[in-house]
């Protein structure tokens, strides 16, 4: 499944399970259960952010990702 948000994001999932994030100055993957890696585009034309922050609904509630850039 691939989902499109507003032309910021791009989410990969692969039997409901989040495989990628696509941005245009970063990408998130999978790498194994529970990792992911981060690589950094040094080509964007948009400045890097101070900090991400990505909330998810799950069974027992709302589970909250936070990526901050130094």
């Amino acid at each position: 499944m691939q989902l499109i948000l507003e032309k910021e994001a791009i989410i990969y999932c692969k039997n409901g399970i989040l495989q990628e994030f696509e941005f245009d100055y970063m990408t998130i993957r999978k790498v194994q259960t529970e990792k992911y890696k981060v690589q950094l585009n040094k080509n964007s034309i948009r400045k890097m952010p101070k900090a991400v922050t990505f909330e998810f609904n799950v069974p027992d509630g709302i589970s909250t990702v936070v990526i901050t850039f130094k």
